[in-house]
Order: structure tokens, then sequence, then C-alpha cells
């Protein structure tokens, strides 16, 4: 399989993930993640993904989109 053009198809690729990926890569939620390997919702994740894709898709390097994904969705742990 050739290394795909978007973001996340390059890291999943690069992951060597077995998966037969038939989706827009635009839009990460078309994806069947429950063949991934995520067995819950992960919304807040995949909001944080999506707006990586979109990122990346404007022409913002990995590290950029992942800068500007963090600054919108921040990774605030859960506190027991």
């Amino acid at each position: 399989m050739d290394c795909p053009d978007d973001l996340v198809g390059t890291a999943l690729h690069r992951l060597d993930v077995a998966v037969p990926l038939e989706w827009n890569n635009r839009d990460v939620t078309a994806l069947d993640w429950g063949r991934l390997g995520f067995t819950t919702a992960f919304g807040p994740a995949l909001r944080w993904l999506q707006l990586v894709q979109n990122y990346g898709a404007e022409g913002m390097s990995w590290g950029q989109a992942v800068f500007y994904a963090d600054d919108k969705f921040p990774f605030i742990p859960k506190v027991a």
C-alpha cells in the first residue's frame, strides 16, 4: 500500500496498521475505529484528531497542526 498524503493516513501507515481504509481523508470520523482497536467512544480525542487532519489539509506540518489543535482542545486530565 502506498503512503497516503494526509496526516492521519500517514500516521496509520507508519504504524503499519493493516486495515483497509476506505474513507474520505478529510473525515477521520468515517474510519472504522473499532477495527483499529478502539472499543470505547472517544469524542474529545476524535474532535482533536479531526482538527489536526483539517489543519494538515490546509498545508500545516504535523507539528504545527498538533500545536494549534492542542491550543483549541487542550488535554485536561480527569481528577479521580
